[in-house]
């Protein structure tokens, strides 16, 4: 049910940082009017004195999260509670919707009376969602225009998922020949600055590690790339599967607060610390 993402720890712990930084209280819609469902990366509006903030995943449409009395707040502030709300809730929502279509899955085919002909939201059995509680557990792909900000941000990343240690992928790579290797590695972050370093075994090995379904520490991930993964799936640079998988855990770091506190705060929420 939508309730188990709206009463969860990350929105009440957004809920907790509106209030406490700007005076005003968050709530979530779960209905908009269709007319005033907008698009674009600084998507949000203001309506009978309140800040709307439509939180849509590949042209799905979830919720809205409302803002009252929130219009007399400067551009600026209402921006910053938009970049937050949306990096907070969107993960939540759409982690949310992919474990019903799995679930709606499963329940085809443990079904003696019904016999579909498509699969919801055309995944194959190979596809279905991993059994993480979070989509940035494990692997946050970081899409940054200015490359220079990939290893600033993926140590901010790191200093609040709280790893013992933070490592570049190229210094270890050559120890790793197998999803096991990355799995003895513990709970330590590795950086992978471009993912334009990673060579076609490696890619797959990470794809093989995304899948895994171990339940002990394990290594965070953070793959870097200056360019749009669609654009390098477009060039035939990546394989349509690890875009995918990078598409699906991507965080772009145009969107982040630019307050150093407001990106901590953020952070600590979507990597569930």
């Amino acid at each position: 049910m939508l309730k188990d993402v709206v009463e969860s720890v990350a929105v009440e712990k957004l809920k907790g940082i509106i209030k406490h930084r700007y005076g005003k209280v968050l709530s979530i819609q779960s209905m908009l009017e269709a007319s005033d469902i907008t698009s674009g990366e600084d998507s949000f509006f203001v309506k009978k004195q309140s800040l709307h903030i439509p939180i849509q995943v590949h042209d799905h449409y979830f919720a809205t999260a409302v803002v009252a009395d929130a219009d007399q707040l400067p551009t600026s502030d209402q921006l910053a509670i938009s970049y937050m709300v949306r990096m907070v809730l969107e993960p939540e929502f759409y982690n949310w919707y992919l474990s019903q279509t799995a679930n709606n899955v499963q329940n085809f085919k443990e079904s003696d009376n019904v016999v579909s002909i498509f699969t919801p939201h055309d995944l194959t059995e190979d596809e279905l969602p991993w059994e993480d509680s979070g989509l940035l557990e494990h692997l946050i792909c970081l899409e940054a225009k200015n490359p220079n900000l990939i290893p600033r941000l993926s140590y901010e990343i790191h200093d609040v998922s709280g790893r013992w240690a933070f490592l570049k992928y190229n210094d270890i790579q050559n120890q790793v020949a197998s999803v096991d290797d990355l799995l003895a590695l513990g709970n330590l972050t590795l950086m992978i600055e471009d993912v334009l370093q990673l060579a076609p075994a490696h890619r797959e090995i990470i794809t093989q590690y995304i899948a895994h379904k171990s339940t002990g520490e394990r290594p965070l991930l953070i793959i870097g790339t200056s360019s749009h993964i669609e654009s390098l799936e477009e060039q035939g640079l990546l394989e349509e599967s690890f875009a995918q998988i990078l598409a699906d855990h991507r965080l772009e770091a145009e969107r982040l607060p630019r307050d150093s506190k407001l990106l901590q705060q953020t952070l600590e929420i979507m990597l569930h610390v």
